[in-house]
């Protein structure tokens, strides 16, 4: 039986119209045979459902979002190398101009054009997110957890050794805050925690790492620093937090700290080596009458 044309055309027609992935038919134009833009010569519905833009047929994807090209420039190198190689390829990206999440599958059905394919995972992105941000951080104080930092930390301390860097550990108690707990209630406790963390923050850098080990204990990577430079952080935490009273109660109840520190002393350095020491000195602060800092 002969094929009727125009019914199958019919028939792939439909099936453009009510795919649930997005569909464009795009040209891409180059520029001194780099990729510079590309125009829309078809969409299906669900284009336009699933980004939000309309009426794009006809129009270049820089008038459409002006910014693309500073945002996002791996989707012009991606749709540029489909459709002069014509090898298919799949990728994820994030389009700030759209706030969304694409999985897209792109394809070359003549040389210079292309089409993607997509469909929009943002929410399991925004999900996988929520689980990562779970994994590894605390839940009160929002800083990193115990697992994220002894993870960031081995390739930190393997780094310092390799370029001879200098690297130094603080192990931070807060006092008495199981008497805190204790005597005016966990609510009291958790503040206590979150005023130490905040001052914490505030008088560190970006670069270094600072985590929750559990409990009364943290800990703080401080990178390219020795054990003065990671001394002089620690004492400016603790003198701020002098200042800084949980003043609710009638007297105000103090938040003071102890901390050890070691630093990174030759290459063959383990994080175990260095935690010990500074739990040593730790130790030492305490049996000093507290709210002090020690060095190993």
């Amino acid at each position: 039986m002969a094929r009727n044309p125009n019914k199958i055309k019919k028939h792939y027609h439909l099936v453009f119209e009510r795919m649930s992935e997005g569909f464009a038919y795009c040209q891409m134009l180059f520029s001194d045979g780099q990729p510079q833009d590309f125009v829309y010569l078809d969409v299906n519905t669900a284009f336009g459902e699933l980004t939000g833009l309309k009426d794009v047929v006809g129009k270049r994807i820089t008038e459409l979002l002006p910014a693309i090209h500073e945002t996002n420039p791996e989707i012009f190198t991606i749709y540029g190398r489909v459709s002069l190689t014509g090898t298919p390829e799949k990728f994820e990206v994030f389009l700030p101009s759209l706030n969304i999440w694409l999985a897209i599958s792109v394809y070359c059905p003549e040389k210079g054009y292309f089409v993607a394919v997509f469909s929009n995972i943002t929410e399991r992105k925004c999900l996988q997110q929520k689980l990562q941000l779970q994994a590894t951080t605390d839940e009160l104080t929002g800083i990193f957890n115990r697992r994220y930092f002894i993870e960031a930390a081995f390739g930190e301390l393997k780094r310092a050794a390799r370029n001879q860097h200098p690297l130094a550990l603080a192990l931070i108690d807060l006092d008495n805050l199981k008497q805190i707990n204790d005597t005016y209630g966990h609510a009291m406790g958790d503040q206590a925690l979150l005023v130490f963390t905040r001052t914490c923050q505030k008088n560190i850098r970006e670069i270094d790492i600072f985590a929750r080990f559990g409990g009364d204990e943290f800990v703080l990577l401080l990178l390219e620093a020795d054990c003065q430079q990671a001394c002089a952080v620690v004492e400016r935490v603790r003198s701020a937090l002098g200042s800084l009273p949980l003043n609710h109660q009638d007297p105000p109840v103090p938040i003071t700290i102890s901390a050890g520190i070691s630093g990174l002393v030759r290459e063959e350095e383990s994080l175990d080596a260095l935690l010990v020491r500074a739990d040593l000195a730790l130790y030492q602060a305490k049996q000093n009458g507290r709210n002090s800092v020690r060095t190993a």
